[in-house]
């Protein structure tokens, strides 16, 4: 798709307009897919559907607290899956999570 656009350029104090046609790539939004929650301390991946490719991920987590609220839990694993191909895996080393997918 092209788009036209005028344009003003000041040169030696005066303006000049100028046409310019510009190029827009329109490139696929990226798919994001979800796992469902893991249970405590497990993992748990989100697979691209086939054709994709797996362009990055991060998880969502609900991390085990202290009696006073405080985090007590940490992300034991975050990064592609090393067993599944075109997938993210996550796992909380107490806590439950899951695993987003940014497919393109």
């Amino acid at each position: 798709m092209w788009l036209s656009r005028r344009v003003g350029l000041v040169l030696l104090g005066s303006v000049v307009g100028a046409s310019v046609s510009v190029g827009v790539a329109h490139a696929a939004a990226p798919q994001v897919v979800t796992s469902a929650w893991s249970g405590k301390a497990e993992a748990v991946s989100a697979s691209c559907p086939s054709g994709t490719d797996l362009a990055g991920g991060g998880y969502d987590s609900r991390p085990a607290t202290t009696g006073n609220g405080a985090n007590a839990d940490a992300v034991d694993l975050n990064a592609p899956s090393d067993t599944t191909p075109n997938s993210w895996t996550v796992k909380m080393h107490i806590g439950t999570a899951r695993a987003y997918a940014m497919c393109t």
